[in-house]
């Protein structure tokens, strides 16, 4: 083994203990203000190394530890092979071919012709490869600033309460908060905070695992204690922590395809016992969500239905709400079945959504009314319900052209007219109050925006699907179909709108 192979193996194995033995504790609780909210330190790291990464941590180390690593080591980081380049034609444009597609910085920086692009790219065409580059260059300035985005100070009494301050570790002594005069940190909180960070920085470039913690340890209460009525509650810290930390959503598709695959098994074995551990599954499947809707709700101190990624997560627990009543009552087993199977498959959705949809952010101006609780609300239950519909009509199709129970397939037809009935309901609400909105926001009822419009299609299905019924004309597999027809509006209301095309509820979601 040559010198310098074992020189670079050992300082790799010295970063991995060093990384093994931090413990932020109460660090990673400490708060830092980013985009006008005030979030926890450990959310920041996951937030910010996701968007670097792809991955909310790096080879299995604490985010804490490896954003500071990347702030106090930046040259060291460099060269470290953190970038992925997914979109093929510009892999291709970068001088260098690796295999994986992963660079480091100091690589794609190194690559004249791709900074030049990247720094011309402004407002030109929109397609696959300017999107790749908008892409890598938010990570590059993301991975380039995550010093400044440190803003844990909060200002002194009779400041602006959104006017924090970032440690800017340098030579001793010429740290300030900006903007802020020293003097009005009382106690020479200036000075030990200072110091502080200092040996916080000194010890992580040191490899000091013990020396570290004491810094972390010490600064935790001396950062939360210089405003306290400005700082975010610790129960509210810790709250977001554990939803970052144990991912509810996650756990909830898990479950609900865990029960879809038991309830199937239940319902084709004709058995109870295995039927009643499928609905177990599937309410703790649904609990687990509605707890995670709460913690998120908590965290972000509004209704959790802003932006699309939150209203596809709150339309999907609509969904699983309405199957786990009518589960309740009917016994039927292919409710459970296609809520379960809609649940799992709108949550990894929402996963898979671009990295800043699934953000906590704060809300916009024209989104600050009570009427954002009570028009989403309607709708969302709308789309839940036709969300269930939908699968529900899926599995009538299945069960009437495979001919498995014709009895079964006219339950499931009434099923689906009943789930309708609500989701009609729902949507007429939901169409009224967003009116009202509408008059009150922009000063009229009515504008023709397409999501007006693609809102106001879905009610004339539905609408059709409930009065064909009722004259005879929607029944049997018509109904199932018509059931589908109408949800695939309700996907190009949700999606398709938002991304395809512009409007005034664009601020939502896509833009």
């Amino acid at each position: 083994m040559s010198p310098l192979f074992a020189l670079l193996l050992s300082a790799s194995a010295l970063a991995d203990d060093f990384a093994s033995k931090l413990d932020p504790a109460d660090f990673r609780l400490a708060a830092v203000l980013e985009q006008g909210r005030k979030k926890p330190l450990d959310t920041l790291a996951r937030e910010k190394l996701e968007l670097i990464t792809g991955n909310d941590a790096y080879q299995g180390q604490d985010p804490v530890a490896t954003l500071l690593s990347m702030v106090f080591e930046p040259s060291a980081w460099m060269e470290a092979e953190l970038f992925k380049v997914s979109y093929p034609r510009l892999v291709e444009s970068i001088g260098e071919r690796k295999d994986g597609h992963v660079y480091s910085a100091k690589e794609l920086l190194a690559d004249t012709a791709l900074m030049a692009e990247l720094e011309k790219r402004e407002s030109r065409q929109n397609g696959p490869r300017e999107a790749a580059l908008d892409e890598l260059r938010a990570k590059l300035a993301c991975f380039l600033n995550l010093g400044a985005m440190l803003r844990v100070v909060p200002p002194p009494a009779g400041y602006p309460k959104d006017d924090w301050y970032g440690m800017r570790e340098a030579a001793p002594g010429t740290w300030r908060a900006d903007g802020a005069p020293r003097e009005l940190y009382e106690g020479g909180w200036v000075e030990g905070t200072e110091e502080l960070w200092g040996e916080l920085a000194a010890a992580v470039r040191a490899k000091d695992a013990p020396a570290a913690n004491r810094a972390m340890a010490a600064l935790a209460p001396r950062l939360a204690s210089v405003n306290a009525g400005n700082y975010p509650s610790r129960s509210m810290l810790a709250t977001e922590h554990a939803f970052m930390s144990w991912r509810p959503f996650r756990w909830s598709w898990i479950l609900y395809a865990l029960a879809c695959g038991v309830l199937g098994f239940g319902v084709s074995l004709g058995s109870k016992r295995v039927y009643a551990a499928g609905f177990v599954m599937m309410c703790a499947g649904f609990a687990t969500h509605l707890v995670g809707v709460g913690m998120r709700a908590y965290v972000a101190q509004r209704a959790p239905w802003a932006d699309l990624y939150e209203t596809t997560v709150a339309a999907t627990l609509m969904c699983t709400a309405f199957a786990v009543c009518f589960e309740a009552i009917f016994r039927s087993g292919y409710v459970g079945i296609s809520a379960c199977f809609m649940g799992a498959v709108g949550l990894v959705g929402a996963s898979m959504l671009p990295f800043d949809f699934r953000t906590v952010d704060p809300l916009v101006p024209v989104l600050r009314s009570w009427w954002l609780k009570y028009h989403v609300l309607a709708m969302i239950c709308a789309y839940g319900a036709f969300t269930l519909a939908f699968g529900i009509s899926m599995l009538h199709l299945w069960m009437h052209f495979s001919r498995k129970d014709d009895q079964g397939s006219k339950k499931l037809e009434d099923l689906t007219y009943r789930i309708i009935q609500i989701g009609f309901f729902s949507i007429t609400l939901g169409v009224i109050l967003g009116a009202v909105w509408a008059d009150s926001a922009w000063g009229r009822y009515w504008g023709w925006d397409p999501k007006e419009i693609w809102a106001l299609v879905t009610w004339f299905i539905y609408a059709a699907c409930i009065h064909g019924r009722m004259i005879g004309w929607c029944r049997g597999p018509r109904a199932a179909a018509a059931s589908i027809l109408g949800y695939a509006a309700v996907l190009f209301t949700f999606f398709g709108v938002n991304f395809l095309m512009t409007g005034l509820h664009a601020y939502a979601n896509a833009s």
